[in-house]
C-alpha cells in the first residue's frame, strides 16, 4: 500500500461555533444541593509508572542523611557540589535584561521557527563556521524545547514519511543503541515509530561493541532511522573512535539509513566543541543527509530554560527549507511558539566573539573538572582497597560513568550507605567532589567486597590523602590518552 504524501497544512483549522445554551425558566434563587460524584471520572485509567530516574532523584532529595551522595541526574556541579551559573551566561543574561529595560526587546511571540539568530548560531556551533552546508543554507535549524523537544519533532516528522518499503504501511523502524538514554524509546514510541535496538556496549572490554553495532546496522531494513550520540554517550560514557565513525557512516550510506544525531554534551567530552562535533561533520562531508538534535542545557547550563535546536542537513537549501516548514507545523501542535529567554542568552553569547571565547573557556573548565573527578574516583577506589579493575572509569568521557555495579548492589548502596545512583550503575561524575569521594569509594568497596551492611559514616572513613587530594599523574595521563 502506498502511503499518502507527507503534507501538513500551515493554516489553523477554523473554530467550530457552539450553539447557544437555553436555560430552563423558573426560580433560581435557591442553590441546588451539590450532588456527590459517583464512580470514577476515568474508569479505564490504570496506574501510572513514574520515571525511574526522577523517582530516584526524589528519593535522594528527600533523604535527610548528612552524608548522602546524589549521583542520579545528569547536571553539572562545581567542586562545592552546587549548580554553576556560567560567567558568560550571567553576562549575557545581564545584557538581555538591560535590553528589555530599555525597550529594545519585548515579550512578543517568537516565530514558530524560533529566534533566527539563535538558530543560525546553533547550526554554526555543530557544523562549524566554514562548513559548506552551513554557508549554502543546506543546513537549517528550528528552535525547540531543548533536546527532548528536538527529538520529538524529528521523530514525528520521520514517522509520517514512507518507510522505504512501498508495499508496507507498517511503522517505520528506528534503531536505538543498547543501552541508551531512556527517553529515546519513550519519544520514538510516542511518535509511532517501531523501536529496534542495536548493540553498542561491550561489557567485557567496557568499550564499544564495534562488531555487534555494525552487524545490527547492516541488518537494519532499508530506510530505517538510527539514533547516534556523537560524544559523551549517555549512559555509558563510551564513544566510537573516528575510524569507527567512518565505518558507521559507510553502513548508513549503503543501507540508506537516516541518522538522527542527539548531541546533548558538545564540549563536555574532550573540552573542545569542535572535536566533539567531528562525527556530525564527518557525515556531512561524506554527503549524507541527517537531523541533529541539540540541547543547550549542559554546555550553557540552561537546564530550566529548555533551549535546543533541531537542524536538518539536506542536499539543497530548498529541501532544507521545506523540511523546516513541515517541522514548524508539528511544533505548532506541541508548543506553538518557543520561549525566548534561553535562546536570547545563547544568541547573545555566540554573536559576540569575546563573550563566545569566554563561554568556550567555561566549557573547558567544566570538562577539565569532569576529567579530574574521574581520576579522583578511580584513585579513591584503589586507595579504599578495591582490587577490581576500574580503568574503564578513566577511559570513558563526558558527564557519566558506567561503573558496572549491578542493580542489586546499587540498591544496597542506597539503603545502606545513602549513595544514590541509577540501577544501571550509571553515575553523574560531576556530582563527585573532593569532599564526598572518600565516603563514596569506601561505600562502593564495602558493598562489592562484602555481604555485610555498610554502616560507616564519613568520620569513620580513613583513606590515604590520595583519595581526597590531587589526582595521580598516572590517572591524568590515562584520561588524556
Amino acid at each position: 500500500m502506498h502511503q499518502q504524501p507527507f503534507c501538513l497544512s500551515l493554516c489553523d483549522q477554523p473554530t467550530t461555533t457552539m450553539p447557544p445554551v437555553t436555560l430552563p425558566m423558573g426560580d433560581h434563587t435557591a442553590a441546588a444541593a451539590p450532588s456527590k460524584p459517583s464512580g470514577k471520572l476515568f474508569p479505564a485509567l490504570g496506574p501510572c509508572q513514574p520515571s525511574n530516574v526522577f523517582l530516584l532523584a526524589g528519593e535522594a532529595k528527600a533523604c535527610t542523611s548528612a552524608h548522602k551522595i546524589d549521583l542520579v541526574l545528569g547536571a553539572y556541579r562545581g567542586a562545592d557540589g552546587k549548580p554553576w551559573v556560567l560567567p558568560a551566561v550571567a553576562q549575557a543574561e545581564a545584557i538581555v535584561a538591560k535590553q528589555l529595560s530599555a525597550g529594545e526587546l519585548n515579550y512578543e511571540y517568537l516565530p514558530i521557527s524560533g529566534l533566527p539568530a539563535f538558530c543560525k548560531h546553533a547550526v554554526r556551533l555543530v557544523l562549524g563556521s566554514d562548513n559548506q552546508a552551513f554557508l549554502d543554507s543546506r543546513a537549517q535549524g528550528l528552535q525547540c524545547l531543548s533536546g527532548t523537544g528536538s527529538l520529538r519533532v524529528a521523530f514525528e516528522f520521520l514517522a509520517r514519511l514512507a518507510s522505504g518499503d512501498a508495499d508496507s504501511d507498517s511503522p517505520r523502524n528506528i534503531f536505538i543503541s543498547n543501552p541508551s538514554w531512556g527517553n529515546h524509546i519513550n519519544l520514538a514510541e510516542a511518535a509511532g515509530l517501531r523501536v529496534q535496538r542495536y548493540r553498542y556496549f561491550d561489557a567485557d572490554t567496557c568499550g564499544v561493541d564495534e562488531q555487534g553495532l555494525l552487524e545490527d546496522l547492516e541488518a537494519a531494513p532499508l530506510g530505517s532511522v538510527v539514533v547516534l550520540q556523537p560524544c559523551a554517550h549517555n549512559p555509558t560514557g563510551v564513544d566510537p573512535t573516528l575510524e569507527q565513525w567512518c565505518k558507521i557512516a559507510d553502513v548508513c550510506s549503503r543501507r540508506q539509513l537516516f541518522p538522527v544525531f542527539d548531541i546533548a554534551y558538545q564540549g563536555l567530552a574532550s573540552g573542545d566543541l569542535d572535536t566533539d562535533a567531528e562525527p556530525v561533520r564527518l557525515f556531512e562531508r561524506l554527503g549524507l543527509g541527517f537531523f541533529v538534535c541539540q540541547s543547550m542545557s549542559k554546555n550553557f547550563g540552561l537546564y530550566a530554560e529548555r533551549t535546543g535546536c533541531l537542524t536538518v542537513v539536506a542536499p539543497t537549501a530548498s529541501e532544507a527549507s521545506l523540511v523546516v516548514e513541515h517541522c514548524k507545523t508539528l511544533a505548532r501542535t506541541l508548543w506553538s511558539n518557543p520561549p525566548h529567554r534561553g535562546a536570547r542568552i545563547v544568541a547573545t553569547i555566540l554573536s559576540d566573539p569575546e563573550l563566545e571565547a569566554e563561554w568556550r573557556d567555561n566549557v573547558r573548565t567544566m570538562a577539565a573538572r569532569i576529567r579530574q573527578m574521574r581520576v579522583l574516583f578511580h584513585d579513591s577506589l584503589v586507595a579504599a582497597g578495591s582490587t577490581l579493575d576500574w580503568s574503564h572509569v578513566l577511559k570513558q568521557s563526558g558527564m557519566f560513568s558506567f561503573t558496572g555495579i549491578s542493580a542489586e548492589n546499587c540498591r544496597r548502596l542506597k539503603h545502606e550507605a545513602q549513595i544514590f545512583m541509577l540501577e544501571s550503575g550509571r553515575v553523574n561524575v560531576c556530582a563527585i567532589t573532593p569532599d564526598n569521594v572518600g565516603l563514596l569509594a569506601h561505600g562502593i568497596h564495602r558493598v562489592l567486597s562484602s555481604t555485610e551492611a555498610v554502616t560507616a559514616t564519613a568520620d569513620e572513613v580513613d583513606l590515604p590523602s590520595l583519595a581526597v587530594g590531587t589526582p595521580s599523574t598516572a590517572g591524568l595521563l590515562a584520561v588524556a590518552s
